[in-house]
Order: structure tokens, then sequence, then C-alpha cells
């Protein structure tokens, strides 16, 4: 069981490197430029510093660091964190790319090509995430933890308001937005409002699901 979870982790590490730097910034050096502006760069980020804790972690078994990561709460939080990213990809994003393909710039629609560190970074890494938190994860997990994960998009909110505030334009783009739903200059305060909401709420379900999921296991 010990290498299938040491394999399973080298398989996300990769697919997310190569996501994010092999496939992503070195293919394409504009996309560095934004690294730490879409969700979708800083949830691969999580991961992949989460995997490469659990497979150095695997080295020292006793250890309170390998008990650290293994944290219950952590590999909710993970989980939670990276799987939203398939979710609001395939479900939100890519459909909407297709449809709005010709308004868009280039880079908005090289999103809407599933290439190999599209592929990496909104697919295999987020279901390869979820399969690793079912097959390995402690999922004792007590029920705040569906309220504490919040706090994950509760900070990017306030980094992306906070970006928007000081007029900080996405780069190659006219707005400090980096999605079109909550993009306020494009769909206005009222709907800028509402989308947040819904996305919060969004969280906040898939947090119940996940944690719904884990009761399953003590049945």
């Amino acid at each position: 069981m010990i290498l299938f979870e040491a394999l399973s982790s080298i398989i996300i590490i990769f697919a997310a490197f190569y996501g994010l730097f092999l496939g992503g910034c070195m293919k394409n050096p504009n996309h560095s430029h934004n690294l730490l502006s879409y969700y979708t760069n800083l949830s691969n980020i999580i991961v992949l510093v989460y995997q490469l804790c659990v497979l150095a972690s695997l080295f020292v078994p006793k250890s309170g660091f390998y008990c650290a990561v293994r944290s219950p709460i952590l590999q909710y939080t993970v989980t939670n964190t990276i799987v939203i990213t398939f979710l609001v990809y395939h479900f939100i994003l890519y459909p909407a790319i297709k449809i709005k393909r010709e308004s868009m710039t280039d880079a908005e629609k090289s999103g809407g090509v599933i290439t190999p560190n599209n592929l990496c970074v909104h697919y295999i890494v987020p279901l390869g995430s979820l399969a690793f938190w079912l097959l390995f994860a402690d999922k004792n997990l007590p029920f705040y933890c569906v309220f504490s994960w919040l706090a994950v998009p509760a900070a990017y909110s306030v980094y992306i308001l906070s970006r928007a505030a000081h007029g900080i334009n996405i780069y190659g783009k006219d707005t400090p937005y980096p999605y079109f739903f909550i993009d306020r200059k494009l769909i206005g305060t009222k709907c800028f409002i509402r989308n947040i909401a819904l996305s919060l709420l969004a969280f906040f379900l898939l947090g119940l699901i996940t944690f719904g999921v884990s009761r399953l296991y003590f049945l």
C-alpha cells in the first residue's frame, strides 16, 4: 500500500509540475506573468507542495511531520481546494470559452483547448487528488471542517479584490479579474456580488458532499 501511495503521489507531482511549468511557463513564457493570479495555478501549487510533503514523509513514517501531513482536516482541505478547479473549468469555463471564443484574447482562447498542460492542471491533478484522498486519507473528520475549509476560497476572493483595488490588471487583459464570472467591470457590481455569493455557496456544498463521502467509510 505504501508503494502504491508513493507512486500515486509521484504521478500527481509530475502532472502538476508539467502543467504549471514544463508545459506551461516554459512553453509559454507569458503564462508565468499570471502564475499567481489564477485559482487554477494556485490550487495546483498547493497540491504540488502537499504531495512533495507526502512523498518526503514516507521516509520518516514515525515522525510528527508524517502525522501532520496526514492530518484529516489538511487532506480534506487540499482535496476540496483542487477539486473545485476541475468543477469550475469543466462545467463553467470550458463551455463558456467555446461559446465566446471569437471575442476572447489568444491567452483566453488557449484555455479552451485541451492541451497537455491544460489536461494536467484541470483534470489529472484534481481527479488524481480526489482518488488519492479516497484511497489513502484519514477520513475521521469533525463537522466544522465543512466551514473551516472555506478560508481557502475566502482568502482567494480577498486576494483578487485587493489586486482589483490597486488596479493590477491580469497580464494581457484589460481587467484585474482573472475569470469572467467575477469580472465586476464586465458583469456589473450586482452580478459580481451574486456570483461571489454563489461561488462560496458552491464551495460550501462541495465541502458538505466530501464530508458526507467521508462518513460512508464509517458505516
